[in-house]
């Protein structure tokens, strides 16, 4: 089991000039909804909406 810290380094954040959002993919936007503005206001979502449990270390090993 890998801490959450491990699985954050692999987040890759969008470039800032990927905003603002433009919509679906599918009906030719960037794949941003239109209300998020910049790369920041992206970082502030996705820590504010993003529940992380806390670390913890676990073991196979009896006690």
């Amino acid at each position: 089991m890998y801490p959450g810290d491990y699985w954050l380094s692999l987040l890759e954040v969008p470039a800032a000039s990927s905003f603002p959002g433009t919509g679906g993919v599918a009906n030719g936007g960037n794949g941003f909804v239109p209300g998020i503005l910049s790369q920041d206001d992206w970082m502030h979502r996705f820590k504010k909406d993003c529940n992380l449990p806390p670390a913890r270390q676990t073991s196979s090993r009896a006690r």
